[in-house]
C-alpha cells in the first residue's frame, strides 16, 4: 500500500477536489505547554547540554510555533557556547580545538534567547480565513487567543487535541497577555503524556 500525507499552512487555498481525495484531515495548531516541552526535548537531544529544568522556558514560550522554537535553540547556541568560544584567546583555541571546544548549552542561554526571539504573529486576514475554514468564530476565542470549548469544528478532530490550540490570534504577545489561559502542567504531567507525542508532530 502507498500512504500519501499532505500538509499545508493554508488549507483554505487547497482545491476542494484535492481535499475530497484525502479521507482524513487533522488540524495541528500552535503547540500548548505539553507539546512545547516535548519539542524542546527533541531539539535539545541534538545539542550538547547540561541537565536543566525547562518549566520556566516552556511557560515563557506560549504562542511560539515549532519553527520559533527551532530558532530559539539556534539563537541560544549563538549567544551562549559560540559567543564564549569566540572570546577565547588563540592559545586556548589550540588546546580546545576538538569536541570539547564548546561548552554545553545551559538554561540561561535558552532564557536569553527567548527574550530575543519573539513568536511569529499571524496576520489578521490569515486568522479570519483559518477561523472561517475551521468553523470557529472570533467570539469563541478566549483572552489568550485560543478557541473555547464551544468553538472547534467536528470536521477536524485535531482541533480538539489537548496538545495544540486551534489558532493563536491575540495580536499582543506581551508577557502578560500571551500567558493567559495556556494549559499549565507540572513537568511530571508533561513527561507522563509524552507517549501521545511523536516525531511526526514536529
Amino acid at each position: 500500500p502507498i500512504l500519501v500525507v499532505a500538509s499545508t499552512n493554508r488549507p483554505f487555498d487547497v482545491d476542494p477536489a484535492v481535499l475530497r481525495r484525502l479521507p482524513q484531515s487533522f488540524f495541528v495548531g500552535y503547540p500548548r505547554s505539553a507539546a512545547r516541552f516535548q519539542i524542546m526535548q527533541k531539539l535539545l537531544d541534538q545539542v550538547p547540554h547540561v541537565d536543566m529544568d525547562l518549566k520556566d522556558l516552556v511557560q515563557s514560550t506560549n504562542g511560539y510555533a515549532p519553527s520559533d522554537l527551532v530558532q530559539l535553540v539556534q539563537t541560544a547556541i549563538q549567544v551562549g557556547p559560540l559567543r564564549e568560544a569566540r572570546k577565547l584567546d588563540a592559545q586556548t583555541h589550540k588546546i580546545l580545538n576538538g569536541p570539547h571546544r564548546y561548552r554545553p548549552l545551559r538554561i540561561d542561554d535558552l532564557l536569553e534567547a527567548s527574550r530575543r526571539v519573539k513568536p511569529t504573529k499571524p496576520s489578521l486576514a490569515y486568522c479570519r480565513q483559518l477561523e472561517q475554514f475551521l468553523g470557529v468564530s472570533s467570539q469563541t476565542r478566549d483572552r489568550g487567543g485560543f478557541p473555547s470549548s464551544s468553538g472547534p469544528s467536528p470536521d477536524y478532530p485535531g482541533v480538539n487535541d489537548p496538545y495544540y490550540s486551534v489558532v493563536h490570534c491575540d495580536f499582543d504577545f506581551s508577557s502578560d497577555s500571551s500567558m493567559h489561559n495556556d494549559d499549565t502542567m507540572s513537568e511530571s504531567e508533561w513527561s507522563d503524556e509524552s507517549d501521545d507525542y511523536s516525531d511526526d508532530d514536529l
